[in-house]
């Protein structure tokens, strides 16, 4: 165990990428109060055969709560919705305690029953290094077994790195353990693509001009990587296991996007606009002209980890190589994340054409409070929080003419996409029910109502 054990301790003024100006007294309380129960007693997963793995998400759901400025009262039902299914911390292992060291480090990962042993092994870590230099070291070092993390980061439909990335942000060391522990105990599946597109794009010649959303329509316009056999089950049937098989067409197209060593400040500062902007066009086009709206589940977490790329781009402890590469990472796995899903048609006037269902809402005071009012199991909250982030982050680039059509989210289409993620969760209590998986496929859209 750590020499100290670790705390969370935010206060009203703990910063954050998008937060609030004014949080309510004893928010923060609540908060410390929850997560700190969560960490000693919880297992970052709490169901470790679905799915590979379905995460544990009372660290996002309550820290976005807090940044939006989340009563006591809502972030403690926030909490109470969500904890009934939670496991403890050490479930899978009988309670054993493994030490984690040189001799089984590698022998441990990729093992869900071994989350206690990792979340106290990086907690050692991060008490005698600093949380900087851990991060440094276990994830971005040029080290086998960093780099290792460093794609494992990418597993779990993102979970790893948006973890991370609350840690960072709130500036809360036991919650980068609870990431680096995460990201160790999940198995390598899409890193593993990950790592034979980063080679493959040592050989290519960096992007230059070439805009993000192209790569999206060149994927649907290729029938070698939509029609390919490793899709057919659709959504339901993935679970992970198309890594391996999926098409070269498509391991090319994700090498392609290679911004380079020479890569300036300005351009990758650009082009992680860019990826925050196209993150929200692909989720939120993804729509069928007789149905009504529905978000894939997994690009909203495209989205929802677009935030941090943020985080990661301004800090000044990560070299701009490292952080090229992070966004290069991100990129790619978007781009497989579509493709998995079917590579739906995107239709812009989906989004410009919305009506949303209450029309006045079209402020982020009211789409931030409706959101909150939302039960669920923080995928909602998280979503509105990353749009109005990517709105406020996009203006500057939409101002400018040179890059505007890098830039397909605009304006109050940023409103509208909040107002269609609300529109289309809030009628279903059922977390399960408010995402659809696999926009791409005729059969995922029966479940949907038709559009009045």
């Amino acid at each position: 165990m750590p020499t100290t054990a670790p705390t969370i301790a935010l206060t009203p003024q703990s910063p954050g990428i998008f937060r609030v100006k004014t949080i309510p007294t004893g928010s923060a309380e609540s908060v410390n109060e929850l997560l700190q129960f969560n960490h000693d007693n919880w297992h970052i997963l709490w169901d470790a055969v679905r799915a590979g793995g379905l995460h544990n998400h009372q660290v996002h759901y309550l820290l976005t709560d807090f940044a939006l400025g989340a009563s006591p009262a809502q972030i403690r039902e926030a909490f109470r919705t969500n904890k009934d299914y939670q496991r403890p911390v050490d479930a899978g292992n009988n309670g054993r305690q493994l030490t984690i060291d040189d001799t089984n480090f590698s022998q441990c990962l990729g093992q869900h029953k071994l989350y206690s042993s990792w979340l106290s092994h990086f907690e050692n870590e991060v008490a005698a290094k600093g949380w900087v230099q851990a991060v440094q070291e276990c994830v971005f070092a040029d080290t086998p077994r960093a780099k290792d993390l460093f794609g494992r980061m990418f597993e779990g439909a993102l979970h790893p790195i948006i973890h991370l990335g609350f840690g960072l942000e709130f500036i809360q060391p036991a919650i980068v353990a609870e990431a680096l522990a995460q990201a160790a105990i999940h198995v390598d599946q899409a890193s593993t693509f990950l790592n034979r597109a980063d080679h493959l794009a040592q050989q290519k010649s960096p992007w230059k001009d070439e805009r993000l959303m192209d790569l999206f329509l060149k994927a649907r316009s290729d029938p070698a990587i939509v029609e390919a056999d490793c899709w057919k089950g659709g959504s339901f049937e993935l679970n992970g296991n198309f890594f391996d098989i999926a098409p070269q067409q498509l391991l090319e197209l994700a090498a392609s996007y290679k911004l380079g060593p020479d890569c300036s400040e300005a351009a990758f500062n650009m082009r992680t606009v860019e990826m925050i902007n196209v993150s929200a066009w692909f989720a939120a086009a993804a729509q069928r002209p007789d149905k009504e709206a529905k978000f894939d589940f997994f690009y909203m977490h495209c989205v929802n980890c677009s935030l941090f790329l943020s985080l990661f781009a301004t800090a000044p402890w990560l070299s701009l190589q490292d952080k090229v590469r992070l966004l290069e990472w991100k990129v790619r796995m978007d781009l497989v994340i579509y493709v998995c899903q079917g590579s739906p048609l995107l239709v812009l006037h989906e989004i410009i054409d919305y009506k949303p269902r209450q029309p006045d809402c079209m402020n982020w005071g009211d789409i931030i409070s409706r959101a909150l009012d939302i039960t669920c199991d923080g995928h909602v909250v998280k979503m509105i929080r990353a749009l109005r982030h990517g709105a406020e982050v996009s203006r500057i680039f939409e101002e400018q003419d040179k890059d505007a059509s890098r830039f397909p989210i605009r304006g109050d289409m940023w409103l509208k996409i909040a107002n269609m993620v609300l529109d289309s969760t809030e009628d279903y209590p059922d977390v399960r029910d408010k995402w659809m998986r696999g926009p791409g496929f005729d059969r995922a859209w029966d479940m949907i109502p038709n559009r009045k």
